[in-house]
């Protein structure tokens, strides 16, 4: 197809098809379409879209351009990196026929123009506040614009470090939450790690010039890493570093279907209970796992002591399970550690057939190391 007439006329075909034909009848049916993959710029697919379904121009989901075609701004440059839709996801995305969403889980695709789209339609207040913890700055602006977005989750993205998604959540909430700007970098969408030669500061310079240690990196992460706020490095801005800290919200996020993603932050409040923070997912293995760390009455030392040697555990536990995925589902495994939270070292949980199972006999960082190393030895 190398014409745009062609393209339309081709379009046009599946899209009579998917509307008027059984299944059976059909060339080109859903889970045909959604295998492929070639790629198309958002605003141009958009376009053909249109042009070939016929169907009424959304003129909301257009505007987003904005944020992504240079001409549209004073600038003439994009306010956020080009976005890519691939062929098959993104036709079925932009029909917004609940049946195929829900088929195909478009909320959880590795694409994030296909969530950004999602996110435009979706009434499902789950999909949403799911989507509120994406990493793109636009889809989680969408999120905060969407009339069927919860006040909870709109409350939370009143407090998010991109200038774009407060301004969005704002005003749809009569009440603005009190947010503490100090714990904040005031972003605009050309921060988004969507773009890939956002130039952040160097995360492995700040943690050695605090002397601490910090845990291993994955190459597919290094360049998603932003300074969200001072002692708040992260792939994504959610959850929070409070989030984090009180634990139990980041437990039952974690337990979801989630992103690969990285965190360390420092979080606490009056003079003695702070700790560091890190959240880590990838591959099989999802962790939370805190130290104390930082308050006033602490031994910093006997503290940065202690962290050191659990950064130690935690690198051992991401060689046996790290593993590189754009995918949100929900992980194996679970490891929750807190050394002024709970009475063990640390749980490990293991996720059978979507029902999570506390692994009582593991009640540290070594005995959990030897129950996934005999686990994948087993496979």
């Amino acid at each position: 197809m190398n014409t745009y007439e062609e393209q339309c006329e081709h379009l046009e075909g599946i899209y009579i098809e998917l509307r008027d034909l059984k299944p059976s009848q059909q060339r080109y049916r859903d889970d045909v379409l959604i295998q492929d993959k070639s790629e198309y710029s958002i605003a141009d697919f958009m376009g053909l879209f249109y042009d070939a379904t016929k169907l009424p121009i959304n003129s909301g989901l257009m505007a987003i351009n904005q944020y992504i075609e240079s001409e549209e701004n004073e600038s003439k440059e994009p306010l956020h990196g080009e976005m890519f839709l691939p062929y098959g996801a993104g036709f079925l995305a932009l029909l917004n026929w609940p049946e195929i969403g829900e088929k195909f889980q478009l909320e959880r695709h590795a694409n994030p123009a296909v969530r950004l789209i999602v996110a435009y339609f979706s009434t499902d207040q789950e999909i949403l506040n799911s989507l509120s913890f994406d990493r793109c700055v636009l889809v989680r602006a969408e999120v905060a614009a969407n009339s069927a977005t919860s006040d909870e989750t709109r409350y939370r993205l009143a407090q998010d470090p991109f200038l774009l998604v407060r301004e969005q959540a704002s005003m749809r909430l009569a009440q603005l939450p009190e947010v503490d700007m100090s714990l904040l970098n005031d972003f605009d969408v050309d921060g988004c790690v969507c773009d890939v030669d956002n130039d952040q500061a160097d995360f492995e310079d700040f943690f050695d010039e605090a002397g601490i240690e910090r845990p291993m990196v994955a190459v597919h992460m290094q360049n998603e890493l932003i300074e969200f706020g001072n002692w708040h490095w992260a792939t994504q801005p959610f959850p929070t570093r409070r989030d984090d800290y009180s634990l139990d919200e980041t437990v039952k996020y974690l337990k979801g279907a989630v992103v690969d993603q990285y965190s360390l932050n420092h979080a606490g409040h009056g003079a003695n209970s702070y700790s560091i923070n890190f959240r880590h997912v990838a591959g099989d293995m999802a962790m939370i796992v805190q130290v104390g760390w930082g308050g006033v009455y602490m031994d910093k030392e006997e503290a940065t002591r202690k962290w050191d040697s659990v950064v130690q555990e935690i690198d051992t536990t991401l060689q046996l399970t790290a593993d590189i995925s754009d995918e949100m589902y929900q992980r194996k495994f679970l490891i929750v550690s807190s050394d002024f939270r709970m009475e063990q070292e640390l749980e490990l949980w293991g996720n059978l057939g979507g029902k999570w199972v506390l692994i009582s006999e593991v009640r540290d960082w070594v005995s959990a190391n030897e129950y996934l190393f005999e686990y994948y030895e087993a496979q």
